[in-house]
């Protein structure tokens, strides 16, 4: 009795609570139907949300699509306000009434409330476990627990979903998973803002960070002030740095240490900012509408804070350094009247440049002047030989095929591993003869292998993996290597290999295919075939969203900076790291000792070495990823 009457009063505290929420909730009008307007709260759940408005969780991710992503708080939400008389007719887009009605009926047979721990979610077509997982707040793991451990879905089966274990703090951090990319699209945002009640141009100016004056220019003026009801623009610019210089100047020193240690060095960041031709691709932008950077100028941008916030990191662990920064525009005539200027001799560390003809232009300088010299993007190995002054912060592909051979020989011992040649192209043919030498001399070290040396294979004309099938194994693994970063011969590989393991008797084998750094942005494979295959690649780098040590550094770049760093800033910040700490701890010779400066960065490794004696320095870490249930995740390092 006890027992119940504690039950009835938790249902009943429950629907109290969801009754509070409701009233407090703001009831607007979008598309001639009334919408609750929820503000989301720290620690709240899309499926919490749901209950609170007596509604189902997919008719929250229907009127509010962008929050099956994750909620971010302070997030402005939209739930349907439904009447007995009418509750299946919430109207979506320009849909017709019976289109609507339809679609509403299945959302709400969707999901039916078992008991105040579970729910019941009728699975439909295209969903994943992982994809449901993360619909309702629970982990993976629990959600396969509650159905019996098993990951296979049918169309219309009833999955329990046990909400008592969903993560009610999984959604308070304003993080989102996929960092806004600057460089593509990251200019000015207009706002349309309604005009209320007390709005002046003080407020608003204050609220989103422009001048009055802005707000007037973005308006015609405003000749009759603000008026209630009015919908007016305000355009929020994204900020360059303070730091950049007017056109006549090329330098500037950026931090000037005043707390001198033994040492003071002097870097040199020379990156393309193109400011000037920036100036003239925002020139065009249209009255209203996005207006973005250069994209040159956005990647040098967030390159050089990601070096910048290296160097605060630095400066308080002694580090004393003036920094000095160019603007290299893509003109070999820029680059040596930089190499003029009186200070460049005295510089200690280069960071840049990016353009090949101006690397080689600096990667010159810096040895006759033995300066070490940062390489922070993707260069040939070419340009290392016979410089010791030169490091590359990208591995590079070859490295990465040698890596992927020892991996795959270690990872896969009683596999059936087959190699794939792409006879067709002359670097995908280098590709495929690094990676069986480097399988073959790893199965060196462990004979007692299913296959001591690789099987190899190449695709004929055929619409049938014919040379392929006939090395298959209906025991083993069986591990497809393709060392292929030409798109047409991997989508025709993934193509055949689907086909065959939709015949007998290969459908009853087991698979898993292996690739190259290039196949993560192939979007011709679908991802259901990646995560079908559990696809490996190889990779120079990879930011985890997940890593509470990533979330912390985005934390600090955004209060540094106002927003998300995206790729550039975060390889920006680990290129500058580990060179700049080798620096600090052992002076400007310090390349001799990069083995000593091992690191895991926020993107990628530090594991420089020499590619030959009396060379430059590679660095050679590289990540293996796989794809599982339509996640990413690390699998090894190296």
């Amino acid at each position: 009795m006890t027992k119940q009457i504690i039950i009835t009063f938790v249902l009943i505290f429950s629907t109290l609570i969801g009754l509070s929420q409701i009233g407090e909730a703001k009831v607007v009008e979008k598309d001639g139907k009334e919408f609750y307007e929820h503000k989301v709260k720290k620690g709240q759940t899309a499926y919490g949300i749901s209950q609170m408005y007596d509604t189902k969780v997919d008719v929250l991710f229907k009127f509010n699509p962008e929050a099956e992503g994750g909620l971010q708080i302070g997030q402005m939400l939209y739930l349907p306000v439904t009447k007995k008389e009418d509750e299946e007719t919430v109207p979506v887009s320009n849909e017709t009434n019976s289109d609507q009605e339809e679609d509403v009926e299945s959302l709400q047979q969707e999901e039916v409330v078992s008991d105040t721990n579970k729910v019941i979610h009728i699975v439909k077509a295209g969903e994943t476990m992982f994809g449901i997982a993360k619909k309702y707040g629970v982990t993976l793991d629990d959600l396969k627990a509650a159905n019996g451990n098993s990951a296979a879905l049918n169309i219309g089966q009833e999955l329990i979903i046990p909400v008592d274990k969903a993560d009610k703090n999984n959604e308070t951090e304003p993080l989102i998973k996929d960092p806004i990319n600057y460089s593509v699209d990251p200019g000015d945002s207009v706002v349309l803002h309604k005009v209320k009640k007390g709005d002046t141009f003080y407020s608003l100016s204050k609220f989103y960070e422009v001048s009055g004056q802005e707000i007037r220019d973005a308006n015609d003026g405003l000749p009759k002030g603000l008026q209630v009801g009015e919908t007016i623009r305000i355009i929020v610019k994204k900020k360059l740095p303070v730091n950049y210089v007017a056109p006549d100047s090329n330098l500037v020193v950026v931090y000037d240490s005043t707390s001198r240690v033994e040492n003071v060095y002097d870097i040199a960041i020379m990156l393309p900012f193109m400011l000037d031709e920036n100036d003239k691709f925002r020139a065009k932008c249209p009255p209203v509408g996005d207006c973005p950077f250069y994209g040159y100028t956005m990647m040098s941008i967030n390159l050089e804070r990601g070096i910048m916030m290296a160097v605060d990191s630095l400066r308080k662990a002694g580090l004393s350094v003036n920094i000095h920064v160019y603007d290299t525009e893509k003109d070999t005539a820029v680059i040596n009247d930089i190499l003029q200027k009186p200070e460049m001799e005295g510089m200690d560390l280069i960071f840049g440049p990016l353009y090949p003809r101006q690397i080689k232009i600096v990667a010159d300088y810096a040895r006759s002047h033995k300066i070490q010299n940062i390489i922070p993007v993707p260069v040939s190995n070419k340009a290392l030989y016979k410089n010791p002054y030169l490091s590359k912060y990208v591995t590079s592909t070859p490295t990465q095929v040698i890596k992927l051979g020892e991996y795959v020989a270690d990872q896969f011992p009683l596999a059936n591993v087959i190699a794939i040649k792409n006879k067709s192209d002359k670097q995908d043919a280098y590709y495929f003869d690094e990676f069986v030498a480097s399988y073959n001399e790893a199965c060196k070290k462990n004979p007692k292998r299913l296959n001591p040396q690789v099987l190899t294979a190449e695709m004929s004309t055929s619409s049938k993996l014919t040379s392929v099938e006939g090395k298959l194994s209906d025991t083993a693994l069986n591990v497809i290597v393709v060392p292929s970063e030409e798109l047409g011969h991997v989508s025709n590989f993934v193509t055949k290999l689907v086909a065959t393991t939709n015949r007998n008797p290969y459908s009853k084998y087991r698979y898993q295919v292996v690739g190259l750094e290039d196949w993560i942005a192939f979007e011709t494979i679908d991802e259901k075939y990646k995560s079908r295959f559990k696809l490996n690649v190889v990779t120079s780098g990879f930011i985890d969203y997940n890593d509470p040590q990533v979330t912390k550094f985005i934390k600090n770049f955004r209060a540094e900076y106002g927003i998300d760093p995206d790729k550039y800033a975060i390889n920006g910040f680990d290129a500058a790291f580990t060179n700049l700490s080798g620096l600090l701890l052992y002076g400007t010779a310090y390349a001799q000792n990069y083995h000593l400066l091992e690191t895991d960065g926020y993107s990628s490794g530090s594991s420089y070495r020499a590619v030959e004696e009396g060379s430059g320095f590679e660095n050679q870490s590289v990540y293996f990823l796989e794809y599982d249930e339509y996640q990413v995740k690390v699998v090894d390092k190296r």
